[in-house]
């Protein structure tokens, strides 16, 4: 009986002991930026227009997941959306050449966000992989490119 009790204390040290020795993921990458965009939807450039303007908080693990969370307001055919959502994803550098695969993973939707599901998909088409790369900047700056295009230049948070 004795052997017992020793035997689950033990176990239950070990199992106490191994939950706080894992790691929870580091942010590596922690940056804010300001999109403000105008984008022409079909055929009618007038009535068609979209416009956005959204604040950008973007998150990089060392576990190589991460999150954007956008914020703002979106303009279309006389109508004003708030845009308030968290997009989770992936990302990996297969062959360490500086270029990540950005795979979108999970999309929430906070309850203020009024902007329809085919609004949204002209703001950020997450059927597709992103392809990009980080690149650190004088300060606390960093440019983050799409292929060979600039996406945007966020402040390191």
């Amino acid at each position: 009986m004795m052997k017992k009790i020793l035997f689950f204390m033990v176990s239950l040290v070990f199992v106490i002991l191994l939950g706080f020795n894992k790691k929870n993921p580091s942010i590596i990458i922690g940056c804010t930026a300001e999109f403000t965009m105008m984008k022409n939807i079909g055929v009618n450039e007038l009535k068609n227009k979209l416009n956005y303007n959204m604040n950008v908080n973007l998150f990089f693990y060392d576990n190589n997941k991460g999150f954007a969370l956008f914020s703002g307001v979106a303009d279309f055919s006389g109508q004003r959306y708030l845009i308030n959502r968290e997009v989770r994803f992936s990302y990996t550098d297969l062959d360490n050449d500086g270029l990540h695969t950005l795979k979108y993973t999970k999309i929430v939707k906070g309850h203020s966000d009024t902007t329809t599901e085919d609004l949204w998909a002209n703001i950020l088409d997450v059927s597709r992989n992103l392809y990009i790369s980080l690149n650190q900047l004088p300060g606390d700056l960093y440019l983050i490119k799409s292929l060979q295009t600039p996406e945007f230049v966020c402040n390191k948070t």
